[in-house]
């Protein structure tokens, strides 16, 4: 049978101080890890791991993720906070880009969504706009 005693508050204090000095003269030891890399080797190491967590999951279940993650973040920020930052990422992409590459970007859109829809459904979306906006 083994007895366990408890250390006193003054045995406690003791050993406090040799810890505590015990570190004090330590050497000090250079950082490690990612703290100790520059930005770019993290950043390359990142990507790596990146592109095997892609091979591991393929094309869809990478989009599948990034569907759980969207979800999560519209949870935490609700629908006024998700409006806000589509908001503030709008503003950011058009100083970035300017008036005439914002204006250009916009054309792609509705270049991508008329082949997507058709010439019929471009013009029933023009149609349900209209109808909107009178009453």
């Amino acid at each position: 049978m083994v007895t366990i005693r408890k250390k006193s508050v003054a045995q406690r204090k003791v050993i406090i101080r040799k810890d505590v000095n015990s570190l004090e003269k330590r050497p000090r030891v250079n950082a490690r890890g990612f703290a100790s890399m520059s930005r770019d080797k993290v950043v390359a190491i990142a990507r790596k791991g990146g592109l095997a967590r892609v091979e591991q999951l393929g094309h869809s279940g990478y989009v599948e993720l990034g569907h759980k993650g969207g979800e999560a973040r519209a949870g935490q920020l609700g629908h006024d906070g998700y409006v806000a930052m589509g908001r503030k990422g709008g503003m950011v992409r058009a100083e970035q880009l300017g008036h005439d590459g914002y204006v250009e970007l916009g054309h792609k859109g509705g270049e991508a969504r008329s082949g997507q829809l058709g010439h019929h459904g471009y013009v029933e979306m023009g149609r349900k706009s209209r109808k909107s906006s009178v009453t």
